[in-house]
């Protein structure tokens, strides 16, 4: 749907249609993270590594448009960058989850400013995946 709005030069709609799409995987993960917090497993075995790739596939698509669209220093982009790092995460890939982190960091810093709550909290997550990466076991656990 938002390659045909694209296609139809209503940027407007399918940046909004593309950011629903962010915004689920997001509140997805978030909940993984809670459930493993809780010590609660059972929903992993409902995630495979295809709907990893496919999830993948689609957030890079759509931040390849936020990118060409917007420019770097957007907040939609730092948000896509965010969440491909959440899934990184979740499927023990700490270092390329760091590095997303680390872009959308940047990105947050300049668009919400370093005070702002998201800005706070994805500083937070790339000191705690600094300290794992740092770890003698190199830390591929799904939560840092």
């Amino acid at each position: 749907m938002g390659e045909i709005f694209t296609q139809m030069k209503r940027s407007t709609e399918a940046n909004s249609f593309y950011a629903k799409i962010v915004e689920m995987w997001a509140n997805k993960l978030n909940y993984f993270e809670e459930m493993i917090r809780k010590g609660e497993t059972d929903f992993m075995v409902d995630i495979d590594e295809i709907q990893i790739e496919n999830a993948l596939m689609t957030l890079r698509k759509i931040l390849s448009h936020y990118e060409s669209e917007l420019g770097d220093h957007h907040q939609l982009v730092g948000d896509c960058k965010y969440v491909i790092g959440l899934i990184f995460k979740f499927s023990g890939n700490n270092g390329i989850c760091l590095d997303y982190m680390r872009k959308a960091l940047e990105t947050y810093s300049y668009t919400l400013g370093d005070h702002h709550q998201r800005t706070v909290n994805t500083m937070t997550l790339v000191r705690d995946l600094e300290e794992v990466m740092q770890s003698p076991l190199k830390g591929n656990s799904l939560v840092a």
